[in-house]
């Protein structure tokens, strides 16, 4: 009987100093996570889309294409070290180049340019006037180039639209090898539609804040 009071009594007091160590000693790892809560939840209250990805840098927002990764410290050089593009680039995953062609250098981005001269011309290496196309009940026009050397292939393809005092260009880059330099049947052709999707889908919900 003695026994059996005593192994209670320890029971009791573990469970005591456990509830102790829980409501009275501090945890900073938990604060943080109720504080990343919080803020996610005022976001939401606040209007804000936790799907879609704003920049007040470059004025705008978008929903970036699922899995890829953000990369706000883009530029665009396609015309040399001297002209610089700058915007923010989404990054293709691991689960989308893997097995293919595509390189993980590949990617969506959104970028623009002062004035109104609104053409292909001043994104990418083209004469093309460009092909309107509407996407998202916005008007865009579409062009594409492409470069190639030592087994590589750069596509480049971007959807430039007017946005007032700025030219705003919606870019998608494949950089693809030739399958044929790889061991038959180790690699497959990237299906190029799931970045011109991609792409679209970003252009459908841009939304320019200037």
């Amino acid at each position: 009987m003695e026994t059996r009071y005593f192994v209670t009594a320890v029971v009791v007091v573990l469970v005591a100093v456990t509830l102790t160590w829980l409501i009275f000693i501090p945890h900073p790892e938990k604060y943080d996570e109720l504080d990343n809560l919080a803020g996610a939840i005022a976001g939401i209250e606040g209007g804000e889309d936790p799907l879609r990805y704003s920049s007040r840098e470059h004025g705008f927002s978008a929903a970036p294409p699922v899995g890829f990764r953000v990369e706000e410290s883009y530029v665009n050089q396609s015309f040399g070290p001297d002209v610089r593009i700058p915007g923010v680039a989404f990054i293709v995953p691991r689960t989308l180049y893997s097995g293919t062609n595509l390189s993980p250098d590949s990617f969506v981005s959104v970028e623009s340019l002062p004035g109104n001269d609104c053409t292909p011309s001043r994104f990418i290496l083209t004469d093309d006037p460009g092909r309107r196309i509407v996407l998202g009940g916005v008007a865009y026009l579409y062009a594409e180039s492409a470069t190639a050397g030592a087994g590589n292939v750069y596509e480049d393809a971007v959807y430039v639209r007017d946005a007032g005092e700025r030219c705003v260009a919606v870019r998608k880059l494949a950089h693809l090898t030739n399958v044929a330099n790889y061991p038959k049947g180790s690699i497959r052709e990237f299906d190029r539609s799931i970045l011109s999707r991609a792409a679209e889908d970003v252009a459908r919900s841009l939304v320019i804040r200037y």
